[in-house]
């Protein structure tokens, strides 16, 4: 299921309309609702979690899929940012750089070690 369709199904479970959340939010218009629902529209974090607090849903894993599907969006390999951001909080570039770099190493170590 898309991010969207979740949040859907979350607020259906709750047996609410968008009308009905919307007007539990204040400020968020059921359009806006409906493009999050079908993936036109990504929300930020802030407003994914205001939304699935509303609805009485525990934010954090469509928050962590919201994340991961901008990283993808702007080409990043979202996995490995998310589970990096997860352990270490933001990092800087130069970190980034790093981390990468050990991996490269790592998989070279193993491509080395499986032609022998």
């Amino acid at each position: 299921m898309s991010l969207g369709s979740n949040l859907q199904a979350l607020r259906e479970e709750r047996g609410w309309s968008r009308q009905r959340l919307s007007d539990e939010l204040g400020g968020f218009s059921t359009s806006y609702l409906h493009y999050v629902e079908h993936d036109e529209v990504l929300p930020s974090a802030e407003k994914l979690t205001e939304i699935v607090k509303a609805l009485g849903g525990d934010p954090a894993p469509l928050v962590r899929e919201r994340n991961e599907l901008e990283l993808t969006r702007l080409g990043h390999d979202a996995r490995t940012t998310v589970f990096f951001e997860e352990r270490f909080g933001t990092l800087t570039e130069e970190e980034l750089l790093a981390a990468q770099h050990a991996v490269e190493r790592v998989r070279r170590s193993k491509k080395l070690k499986s032609k022998r």
